[in-house]
């Protein structure tokens, strides 16, 4: 018995090792939830499903390999993300709060109907997106004689057989990879 529970340990630790990779060489901003995996076991309803998918060990293991790879990772407030329209900021109250049950998200007031997931995910973007900051401008030393654009880009340029031997198209690439890790 004792082996068969190290197995399903080991899974469990393979998954969220494999899919927090995943998710980190995917993305250079990742926007979370900062849910307390310890006071939603309170839920006698959903404790054991909680317990089983070892939520804090993925995020734990998400926020160390975001930042060994230099990735923005940001945790915002949960509060009112699923209860809140996306479009138009109408928050749900009342008798009107949807219950874990119901996964279509419909506004009252602006008429929007999505998906319940998809509509907390982009509240959840849209709280995290003011936590960024726009990276440092950069001195241009005289010696350096890289040409950049307005937004701090390298303007790289490839030959083009089209244009004739000298003429170059423009490739821009970030230039050095500025990276703000936000921890709440």
């Amino acid at each position: 018995m004792a082996r068969v529970h190290e197995r399903i340990k080991f899974k469990w630790g393979n998954f969220s090792h494999q899919h927090s990779r995943k998710i980190v060489d995917r993305y250079g901003f990742i926007a979370v939830e900062d849910l307390h995996a310890s006071r939603m076991l309170h839920n006698h309803c959903l404790a054991k499903s909680i317990s089983d998918a070892a939520w804090s060990g993925f995020f734990v293991m998400l926020s160390s390999k975001a930042g060994e790879a230099g990735r923005i990772m940001v945790k915002v407030n949960p509060a009112y993300t699923s209860q809140t329209c996306s479009r138009c900021q109408y928050r749900r109250s009342g008798e009107q709060k949807l219950t874990l049950k119901d996964r279509v998200f419909v506004c009252p007031s602006c008429g929007l109907e999505i998906d319940r997931d998809l509509n907390a995910a982009k509240n959840i973007l849209a709280a995290a997106l003011p936590n960024l900051s726009p990276p440092p401008p950069k001195v241009k030393d005289s010696s350096d004689s890289t040409d950049t654009n307005e937004a701090g880009l390298v303007k790289k340029g490839r030959k083009s057989k089209k244009s004739g031997i000298g003429a170059t198209i423009p490739v821009a690439q970030p230039q050095e990879a500025h990276t703000q890790r936000v921890w709440e």
